[in-house]
């Protein structure tokens, strides 16, 4: 008789009740005798037995009951224990995904064209029991989940973990689109919350601090949002939700602290503290916000800053004819009214300019945000060029000031760039260019061989933005350096001639070609006797070797230099004093220096004029001047006041330098002028041919436009004036003029 067989150990009796059972112990969390392979091995008895509803409608006849009990168990709960409740649950529902498809898989083979089959199975049911429900959702756990954000926001200790879970759940069911809703439900309420706790936040924060504290607040509130959202959110609705967080702290408030002179952002661009202002940018970079409003705004209030300083020099006010007779007796009260510095108000304009400019371009940065670089240059060569500051001549007068000072008590650095640059900022370069040649040909009579080192580095540096600046430098400097050699030769002259030899008055002549000086040429002929002497012989030297030429002393020119004794007086001891001043004031001084003269005498010693004689009288007799002593108080001047040295007059130095009767300024200014207008003349010509020569006809508008366009780089080409050189090329017959049908001017090339 056969032998019984032994049973396998291990055998699945019920493969069912196998699989069943490691479902409701995965279920409940209970540590299960089941292994994945007996699991496996039941399911696939199952599938071989060809019992496939049996194992899929058991499965979910299961989770149906399971997640039924959850759903109960979370209406229950509300607000932060709901969040925890369902993150709970979440969790527990992701190991299910994951466990019960491997349970499965040899079901799942069966079902190729249905890829997933029994986890998608999980998550329908999953989304029929709870995710469908209005009630638990979008009307508990939303709520909730966006209560608990808000709280984080405002510094509250708010478990972001289980935020994140639930928000991840959200995101899980939308982007298979099984419930798409509920994040959008969700995502919807988190921005308009977003909205409103950032418009409180604006109203709180803002108004009753000053803009720099509010951006600091914004700036670190900002991190913090930002901190929340990379915690729970993707990257896609992050930014989005930074985007709303930036528009309503600071794009939609624009109004508020960009308006105005000095808007509110002006105190964060000044602030020591750039990391606001910093921040700021950086923000609206990030986010694509238009940053033009904003640093249009700072450059505004860097031009209204510098236009702020128009009362630091004077108003320009037309002369008025002086009407005819007697001429006032020296005043001391016009003395007394102190004159601005100009070359000090423009050393200021530049200060401010750069102080502001510097946070300005630090700030924006014109490498990486584009226009911000043009619209502060605008800004600025608007305020440069305001009428009032008048800058092409006392743009000049600062750089004369800085050069004849030799730039000491400056504390700028590299003084030569900053002028290249401010030289940039000038919108007639042309009149900077004419009115410069004449301070420099000044500068250089006055300084002689020490100017070229002082001069040099700044020409260069200009030269770098218009290569034809001060083209005739080498020829100013060349014809400097030949006079100081003629001076030698002359020494040596006077040196074996007898009786220039016993003169006591030396000369040192500049000569330069009349071609091309930019200083009035007006011959100076009130010449002291001694210095005459001296004068005509140097000219007689001269003419022996440069027969055609001839030689003029130039009035406005000229200074003498020469010891003054001033008489002992009541208070004084007989002292000496170097006088530096023009040729009229050293001539009367001199002469008043060996007798008192009267009004009359000191008239006709400057050949009969009265009113040089009366200027000359009114520089002398100046509080800071009060060289000369004069024995009537009455206000106007008659040919019998006496003058005399006053014996009280006092200075601290050793050397007295008296100004000239007619300011340089000003006597240059005319010539100065009239060399502009004939310049800006020659250029407007020269750029109508060379385009009428490209184009050989242009409607009349069109020519001017261009010719506009071509000389912008240099200055501003008035309408009228171009229609004036147009008129005279038109009679030199370099071009001809006629209606056309439309009735335009056609203007047409001839030569």
């Amino acid at each position: 008789m056969p032998r019984p067989r032994i049973k396998k150990q291990g055998a699945i009796q019920d493969p069912w009740k196998t699989l069943s059972d490691g479902i409701v112990d995965t279920l409940s969390h209970k540590q299960s005798g089941l292994c994945l392979s007996t699991l496996h091995k039941a399911c696939g008895i199952l599938v071989g037995e060809n019992k496939h509803d049996l194992i899929f409608n058991g499965l979910l006849n299961l989770l149906d009951k399971h997640f039924t009990e959850w759903h109960d168990e979370l209406a229950d709960v509300a607000g932060n224990p709901l969040i925890v409740k369902f993150s709970n649950i979440y969790d527990d529902f992701k190991n299910y995904c994951s466990i019960f498809p491997k349970f499965y898989m040899l079901y799942d083979r069966q079902f190729p064209q249905q890829k997933d089959k029994t986890l998608k199975a999980i998550r329908r049911l999953f989304i029929q029991k709870l995710l469908s429900d209005k009630n638990l959702v979008q009307d508990a756990t939303t709520p909730s989940i966006i209560k608990d954000i808000t709280a984080a926001r405002a510094g509250g200790d708010v478990d972001l973990g289980k935020i994140r879970n639930l928000v991840e759940m959200y995101y899980s069911f939308a982007a298979d689109g099984d419930a798409p809703a509920v994040f959008s439900t969700f995502f919807d309420s988190l921005c308009e919350e977003t909205m409103s706790f950032y418009d409180d936040f604006f109203k709180a924060k803002y108004f009753g601090n000053s803009f720099p504290i509010y951006l600091s607040l914004a700036s670190k509130q900002f991190a913090h949002e930002e901190h929340i959202m990379n915690e729970i959110m993707k990257p896609k609705e992050t930014r989005e939700v930074l985007t709303i967080c930036n528009q309503y702290l600071l794009v939609q408030r624009e109004e508020e602290f960009l308006k105005g002179e000095e808007p509110p952002i002006s105190i964060a661009l000044t602030n020591a503290d750039q990391l606001p202002m910093k921040w700021l940018v950086d923000t609206y970079t990030t986010y694509e916000c238009e940053l033009t409003p904003v640093f249009s705004a700072c450059a505004n209030f860097i031009k209204n800053e510098m236009l702020k300083l128009q009362s630091n020099f004077p108003e320009q006010k037309k002369e008025e004819p002086k009407k005819p007779g007697a001429p006032a007796a020296p005043s001391e009260s016009k003395d007394a009214q102190k004159k601005l510095d100009v070359s000090q108000a423009v050393g200021q304009l530049i200060d401010l300019t750069r102080k502001l400019s510097h946070p300005y371009t630090k700030i924006f940065d014109p490498k990486k945000i584009k226009g911000s670089d043009k619209c502060l240059r605008d800004a600025i060569k608007t305020a440069w060029n305001n009428p009032r500051f008048e800058i092409v001549e006392n743009f000049c007068i600062y750089i004369d000031s800085l050069i004849k000072t030799e730039f000491k008590n400056v504390t700028m650095e590299n003084v030569p760039d900053v002028i290249s640059q401010f030289y940039t900022y000038l919108t007639d370069r042309r009149a900077f260019d004419i009115s410069y040649e004449s301070f420099f040909v000044r500068r250089l009579i006055k300084m002689q061989k020490k100017l070229p080192d002082l001069e040099y580095p700044i020409v260069s540096a200009i030269r770098k933005h218009s290569t034809e600046f001060l083209s005739r430098y080498d020829n100013f400097v060349k014809q400097l350096n030949d006079s100081l050699q003629l001076e030698e030769q002359f020494k040596q002259t006077m040196s074996v001639d007898v009786e220039l030899a016993k003169n006591k008055v030396a000369i040192s002549p500049l000569i330069f070609q009349t071609n091309g000086f930019p200083l009035p040429k007006d011959e100076e002929k009130n010449i002291p006797p001694a210095a005459s002497v001296i004068n005509k012989a140097f000219i007689a030297f001269y003419i022996q070797s440069h027969p055609l030429n001839k030689l003029v002393l130039l009035a406005s020119s000229s200074t003498l230099e020469f010891k003054l004794q001033i008489p002992k007086g009541p208070k004084h001891p007989s002292r000496s004093y170097t006088i530096v001043t023009d040729i009229p004031c050293g001539f009367v001084l001199s002469a008043v220096a060996e007798r008192p003269m009267t009004f009359k005498e000191i008239i006709a010693l400057l050949n009969g004029n009265k009113n040089i004689a009366g200027k000359v009288l009114l520089r002398l007799n100046q509080s800071s001047n009060r060289v000369l002593q004069r024995n009537s108080k009455d206000k106007k001047l008659v040919e019998t006041d006496e003058f005399q040295l006053n014996p009280t007059f006092s200075y601290p130095s050793a050397r007295v330098i008296i100004q000239p009767i007619f300011s340089e300024v000003k006597i240059s200014r005319n010539t100065n002028n009239m060399r502009i207008e004939a310049d800006k003349a020659t250029a407007i010509q020269a750029a109508a041919v060379r385009t009428l020569k490209q184009r050989i006809t242009l409607e009349q508008g069109q020519l001017e436009m261009y010719i506009i366009q071509a000389l912008a780089e240099y200055f501003q080409a008035d309408i009228s004036m171009i229609r004036r050189e147009l008129g005279k090329l038109e009679n030199e017959k370099y071009l001809g003029r006629e209606k056309n049908q439309a009735g335009e001017i056609i203007v047409t090339y001839k030569a």
